[in-house]
């Protein structure tokens, strides 16, 4: 009760400190997988479309529930898959950003509690020139035998 009223307040301040003519990022879908109780990193998928006539810049990410956060992608070099670190993603004008499973995610690193089915995580979003955005992110069943949600 006391996370929704802060999430709803934290909402209220931000689309407050929007002015007029700037318009808000429009963010879907934030989900991530549940994990294991001896897991320590897990991944935040979600889609931002940005509805403005200038392009956007994610920054950074918060989240409580893990020590460090950071931006990263998948890329395929030399016939192997590999994860780094990004600094930023550019989203454009009129244009959106889906960060999905095999692509670009957010990981969450050395996790403070086990990510459980159904339940809710707080996330804040960091755009360059924006007030931070707080998105309420879902924890999804992991398949075992597909490696997708049922």
């Amino acid at each position: 009760m006391i996370r929704t009223f802060i999430f709803a307040l934290t909402m209220f301040v931000v689309c407050a400190q929007a002015s007029a003519t700037e318009s808000l990022p429009v963010i879907k879908n934030a989900y991530a997988y549940e994990t294991a109780a001896s897991q320590k990193t897990g991944a935040v998928f979600l889609e931002i479309r940005n509805t403005g006539a200038e392009p956007l810049w994610l920054e950074g990410v918060t989240a409580e529930i893990a020590e460090t956060t950071q931006l990263h992608t998948n890329d395929m070099t030399d016939g192997i898959m590999k994860m780094r670190e990004v600094d930023a993603y550019e989203i454009p004008a009129g244009g959106r950003l889906t960060l999905a499973p095999t692509g670009h995610h957010i990981m969450l690193m050395n996790l403070k509690a086990t990510l459980m089915r159904n339940t809710l995580f707080p996330l804040i979003l960091h755009f360059k020139d924006r007030a931070p955005i707080p998105v309420e992110v879902t924890v999804r069943a992991l398949s075992t035998s597909t490696g997708k949600t049922p």
